[in-house]
Formats: structure tokens, C-alpha cells, sequence
């Protein structure tokens, strides 16, 4: 929508990118330089189709996107292009401080690979980054220009926004900044930014470099034009030899690279050292969630509450695409490194939190999809969550019944009972106010939105486990 060269949209069930005649020049350069068979084969650039007769699309269905494309005579001249479609988009506020990492140093490897072969990125937006097979890739195709011989990276302030400026206040302040890239969806600003940074900042030269100083430059900038010391005169054009450009990439690149977390124990990232289950009990659990797994074959599979991840393996390992959700950023990061070590192609962990899930936004609420938006799953794992909700959260059970009815059309669910060693930590410091937190009574509002298939009382303790599947929308 906001790019004048060309935008994506829908057309019977597929994605389409319509890229304008004035963009033609930049597409011809990047197949036929070998740009597009290197970033592809690499996968660091999402593969697509052309659509040979665009006369053979039914321009009556393709919807007006901007005011620009109205026309049928856009459509007829532009090139159209199909790529490969991304079974589950997710969005940098979703990713631990690990996958942003990865994303940024892609991006650069990108625009390193670029420059090799004449062209530059003109857009360098974590929105224009997915994670798809395991490793981030970028997905829009119409983000390369062909190079000009000394342009500077036109990209540059927009990746230290959108990368480089969130990984340092995560690894220098808090984790849980990522949730500003919520409330910020153009990057976080340098003068935010540079007041969140502490006073060690100063001793990382790279850094201050990059951020301070940028930020310096444009406040020095706003300051003269303020007070109308800027002349008239045009600025001079900055020259940036691609030596320079190629020096400029490896030392973001360093710079990155040597962002680092500290460890750091949380309430819940040591849950399967510290738990309600004896070694018995545990194993039980384990292999009845594989036995409702393989009885439903899913090929999509949502893990809420995944913790590190320790059950969304069990559903990769049978081939479904797993999103592995938790709040706990600490062990989403954990469940990332597991994730890239193991080599797992279907498992993309988030960081989500239930109580407070992604909003659909953007322009007009639709440049982002909320979390339901991106469903349905076929199994939705839902194991130790509820007691939290209801517990912690004080959500009601009818209420969670509802919310998680909206994910998937079969449930691999768990109750954790009142007197379970879980529920009486939760209790310990404030009063029981839950006299409808019951089994029966969570059969009874899960009932209304699923068929109740089998349970499963785990031995060893109370907690029981449960299949169910979607019931069929009655007529109103």
C-alpha cells in the first residue's frame, strides 16, 4: 500500500506483488544480474513465480488498494509476481531479543549480497522480515534499487531504527523492551533511545557511533532550523564510495554481533526443573500429548504457554508447522537457541502474552493481523496455561473457554486441580476468590465450544488431560 512502485494483494486465495513500470528497470537488474538466484538459494529472499499473462488475471476482482491503482490500466502494465506464500506471519514485536538479532544480520548479509551485484536496499523494515523454514528471509521483493556509484545506504537510518536501536536498549536495559516495537512500528526513536541507554553505552565506540551520534546530527540539524541558520543553499550531496558502504555493513554487523543478554533466571524458565510432576508422572504427561498428537495428524499446530518449548518440539518432530507462544521472553529466547541448534525447519517461537495478545494495527487496523486473524490451527496445546489465567490473571474460565475456541479446530488441554503444589503458589499471597475454578466447571464451559474426545488422568498427581475437538456452529 505504501510503496508507489507497486503493492502486494489477494486474489482468489493467492498472494500477488504487482510491481509498476517504473520499477521495471530495478526487477530486470535483479534477475538478471544473479542478485535474485543468490539470495534465493541462500534463502535470504523469498523465491517467486512471474505471472507470464497478466491479461489471464480478473482485473474486475483486484481491489483498489490506493487511489494510484484504481485503474485497470495499472494492473495491465505492471509485472506480477507470486512468491511463496508464508504459512504464519509474525511481527518483531513477537520476537525475542535472538530472532531480531538474526533478522538484523540478515538484512545486512542482504545488502551486502546487493551491493555485489549493482543494487542497494531502499527499505530496511523488520516488517519486511519473516521467519519461514527455520531462518529470517526477506520477503519484499521490491525493495532493491539499482546502486548509483557513491550514494550513501539510503536504508541506513531506518535499520538503526528498526534493528539496531531495540537490540541495544534490550541488551543494555531490559528484555521487555521488545514491547515498545509495538507502540513504535516506524523504529524506535534515536532520542528515546539514547535517553533509555545507560552511562556504559559510552564505552562501546561502535555503538555511539551509530546511535548517539545520529541523534546528536539531527537534533544540531532541527536546532539550526529552528533558529534559521540553514541557508537556502541546497545541502551538498554526501558521497559514500562502496568501500565505505562495504566498511559501513561490517561494522553494524560487529557491532551486532557483540550485543549480548545476560542470563538470567526468571519464574519460569527453569519450570520443568521445578514442578508439580514426579519422574512417572512427568513421563506420562509426555507420552500421552504424543498419543493425542498422533491421533490427530495435525499439520499446524499453536503451543500457548510453550514455556521453552519442551512440548512444541514433540509436534515438530511429527512434521506440523509449530508456533510455540509464551510471555516469558526469557524462555522464548531459550526455546529460539534450542530451536536453531536442533535444526527445527517448523518451529517458530514467540513471544505472546495471552492476557495482553497482539491487536490487529496499523492503517485503519489492517496492515497487522491480530492473533486469531492468523488462525485457524489444526491442535492448539494448551498445557499448564489455564490455572495461570484464571489463578494469576483472574480471567474467568468461560472467558478462556472462549478465547482459546477461536484458535483451532481440536484442543490438547490440561486442568491443574486447586490443590495441585502450581495453584497453592499462586494462592499463597492472596485470598482464594475462585470458587468456580473446578473441573466440572471447566468441562462445562469448554463443553460449549468442544466435544470433550478423551481425558487423561495423569498419575502421580490430579491433573488430568484432554482431547477435544471443535463443535459445529449451531444455526441462529
Amino acid at each position: 500500500m505504501r510503496d508507489p512502485s507497486g503493492c502486494v494483494f489477494t486474489l482468489n486465495g493467492q498472494i500477488l506483488r504487482a510491481l509498476g513500470r517504473t520499477y521495471e528497470p530495478h526487477y530486470r537488474q535483479l534477475m538478471q544480474s544473479g542478485l535474485y538466484q543468490v539470495l534465493t538459494e541462500r534463502n535470504l529472499l523469498i523465491p517467486h513465480e512471474e505471472i507470464e499473462n497478466v491479461r489471464e488475471l480478473n482485473v474486475e476482482m483486484i481491489p483498489s488498494v490506493t487511489p494510484r491503482t484504481e485503474s485497470q490500466g495499472f494492473w495491465l502494465r505492471s509485472r506480477i509476481i507470486k512468491p511463496e506464500r508464508i504459512p504464519f506471519i509474525s511481527y518483531p514485536y513477537e520476537w525475542c531479543f535472538g530472532q531480531l538479532k538474526d533478522a538484523a544480520l540478515a538484512t545486512l548479509e542482504v545488502q551486502r549480497v546487493a551491493l555485489q551485484h549493482g543494487m542497494s536496499l531502499k527499505d530496511a523494515s523488520a516488517y519486511n522480515i519473516q521467519f519461514y523454514k527455520g531462518q529470517p528471509l526477506l520477503i519484499d521483493t521490491g525493495s532493491f534499487e539499482t546502486y548509483l556509484e557513491g550514494a550513501p545506504w539510503i536504508a541506513y537510518s531506518q535499520f538503526i531504527r528498526h534493528f539496531l536501536a531495540p537490540l541495544a536498549v534490550m541488551s543494555l536495559c531490559s528484555l521487555e523492551m521488545n514491547k515498545l516495537l509495538l507502540c513504535y512500528p516506524d523504529g524506535l526513536p534515536l532520542e528515546l533511545t539514547t535517553e533509555l541507554l545507560p552511562w556504559k553505552t559510552w564505552l562501546n565506540p561502535s555503538l555511539v557511533t551509530h546511535l548517539i551520534g545520529s541523534n546528536f546530527a539531527r537534533r544540531a540539524h532541527l536546532q539550526k532550523k529552528s533558529t534559521g541558520k540553514i541557508t537556502s543553499d541546497p545541502a551538498p550531496k554526501i558521497r559514500m564510495p562502496r568501500a565505505h558502504l562495504f566498511a559501513l555493513l561490517d561494522d553494524l554487523t560487529s557491532t551486532i554481533e557483540n550485543l549480548k543478554i545476560k542470563a538470567k533466571q526468571t519464574e519460569w524458565n527453569n519450570y520443568y526443573q521445578d514442578n508439580s510432576y514426579t519422574e512417572e508422572s512427568a513421563a506420562d504427561k509426555r507420552a500421552t500429548v504424543v498419543r493425542f498428537l498422533d491421533t490427530l495428524n495435525p499439520s499446524t499446530v499453536w503451543d500457548v504457554g510453550a514455556n521453552n518449548g519442551y512440548f512444541s518440539k514433540l509436534s515438530a518432530e511429527r512434521g506440523a508447522l509449530t508456533i510455540s507462544m509464551d510471555a516469558d521472553i526469557r524462555c522464548v529466547e531459550d526455546n529460539y537457541q534450542n530451536q536453531k541448534k536442533a535444526g527445527f525447519a517448523n518451529l517458530l517461537p514467540l513471544v505472546v502474552d495471552m492476557t495482553v495478545p497482539p491487536p490487529p494495527s496499523g492503517w485503519s487496523n489492517k496492515e497487522r493481523m491480530d492473533l486469531p486473524s492468523r488462525g485457524p490451527a489444526d491442535v492448539t496445546l494448551a498445557l499448564a496455561l489455564v490455572h495461570h489465567l484464571a489463578i494469576a490473571q483472574n480471567i474467568p474460565l468461560k472467558e478462556i473457554a472462549a478465547c482459546i475456541a477461536g484458535f483451532g479446530q481440536h484442543l490438547i488441554i490440561e486442568f491443574v486441580p486447586k490443590n495441585d503444589v502450581q495453584v497453592q503458589r499462586l494462592l499463597a499471597h492472596r485470598q482464594d476468590i475462585f470458587e468456580k475454578y473446578t473441573q466440572q466447571k471447566f468441562e462445562d464451559y469448554f463443553s460449549r465450544y468442544f466435544k470433550i474426545d478423551e481425558q487423561h488422568s495423569i498419575p502421580g498427581c490430579d491433573r488430568v488431560l484432554y482431547r477435544m475437538s471443535k463443535l459445529a456452529p449451531t444455526a441462529t
